[in-house]
């Protein structure tokens, strides 16, 4: 604490390198603060396990081109047909497979009212009796939906119509609180649709979108899929054989390409990963240009105060007390710039939310960075502290003895 003092009064004797090093700093904090909240953000989506036995799924895609009446019971019939498959294990209609492109997302209330709702976009999964099963979602409380509450409606719109839901446990944490959520509602534009049963957590979406419900209504269009389950791991050939049954069974109706769910997870996120893999190196190479620019600031520093150090060893400074007084010199100098970061970050979060997203910056993220960036710091200054530290004190006597 005794070098804190005398460290401040050299600082401020020639304030300009410490003031400009500390701007730089405190920016570099700010920016690797708003690259953390997105690494970090990104990486829930790509990294994390999403909850559903993706090894064991797969999906064709299926376009009945027949009205809904006779799809319905077309659908029932490949049902039964795929479900006694000795192949699979399981199958079950939905409206889009996740990982897919163009899931259905939605505001969901946890109130008819406009005025004070709580609004959050969920991924609304259209599913039939089988759905959960098949996914291999557990179903923590409540019950799963029955054959007679399926609906096979025309509009994505028209799956919201639901009278029942299966929500995430996250999202009836959200809106009851740790209550008992099966009999509540939650709403879409004002319609209620009952909760009957809460799923452990699921994410399905190649966003940041962390709910989601599971709605007994399937879309009947070319989005409209059918997943597969398979115990000893789908494969694409497996995949291959299936649609080409389909097709010999029925021509009347399109069976596309089918795919693995672990297959349509990768070739849907190759951007995110891309995105993630960038923003790391951009996030490492700030880190190592602000390391440079401590390191040569404090080998400057200890240049040009070699006369002082020399003198301080002549009254008898240890060699660890010459090296804490410089680490203490960038340990100050980055309290400034942690104040200048902790300002800057939630502006530069400010300056992306005016795209449209309300993006809110987590109170520990500058927290992070900016312990990041004082072992950084404390790292870079170790060296040019180390080599002040060796200053003899007899690099100083001619100048003191010449002087006298």
């Amino acid at each position: 604490m005794k070098d804190i003092l005398p460290a401040l009064k050299i600082l401020a004797r020639n304030p300009l390198g410490p003031v400009l090093i500390v701007m730089q700093i405190g920016l570099t904090i700010a920016i690797l603060s708003s690259l953390f909240f997105f690494i970090k953000s990104i990486a829930d989506i790509t990294l994390k396990d999403s909850g559903y036995d993706e090894a064991y799924l797969g999906r064709v895609s299926v376009d009945l081109n027949m009205p809904v009446e006779l799809g319905e019971s077309k659908i029932r019939e490949d049902m039964r047909y795929l479900n006694s498959h000795s192949s699979l294990d399981a199958a079950a209609a939905v409206n889009r497979a996740p990982f897919g492109q163009w899931i259905v997302r939605m505001p969901v209330a946890n109130t008819a009212e406009m005025e004070g709702a709580n609004r959050v976009v969920a991924h609304i999964q259209g599913t039939d009796e089988r759905g959960l099963s098949v996914l291999g979602v557990t179903l923590m409380e409540g019950r799963n939906f029955h054959e007679y509450e399926v609906s096979y409606v025309q509009s994505y719109i028209a799956i919201m119509a639901a009278e029942q839901a299966i929500i995430s446990k996250n999202l009836a944490d959200l809106y009851f609180d740790g209550e008992y959520a099966i009999g509540k509602h939650i709403f879409w534009e004002g319609h209620a649709i009952e909760v009957i049963g809460v799923s452990e957590n699921v994410r399905g979406t190649n966003q940041s979108v962390n709910y989601t419900v599971f709605v007994p209504n399937v879309w009947l269009n070319s989005s409209f899929h059918y997943v597969l389950r398979s115990e000893k791991g789908m494969k694409l050939g497996l995949l291959k054989d299936i649609r080409s049954e389909l097709n010999e069974q029925d021509r009347n109706r399109v069976v596309g390409e089918g795919n693995t769910f672990e297959q349509i997870k990768k070739e849907n996120r190759k951007g995110l990963f891309y995105s993630l893999k960038l923003m790391v190196l951009i996030f490492v190479l700030l880190l190592l240009v602000c390391c440079f620019g401590v390191l040569g600031l404090t080998a400057y520093r200890v240049m040009s105060n070699k006369r002082q150090i020399g003198i301080r060893r002549a009254l008898g400074a240890t060699r660890w007390q010459i090296c804490r007084f410089f680490l203490i010199e960038n340990t100050l100098m980055f309290a400034g710039a942690m104040l200048i970061g902790g300002a800057l970050s939630p502006l530069l979060i400010k300056i992306f939310a005016q795209g449209g997203v309300d993006f809110l910056l987590p109170y520990y993220a500058p927290l992070i960075t900016g312990g990041v960036m004082l072992v950084a710091m404390l790292a870079a200054a170790a060296f040019p502290a180390f080599q002040a530290s060796r200053v003899s004190p007899a690099s100083v006597s001619g100048s003191l003895t010449a002087k006298r």
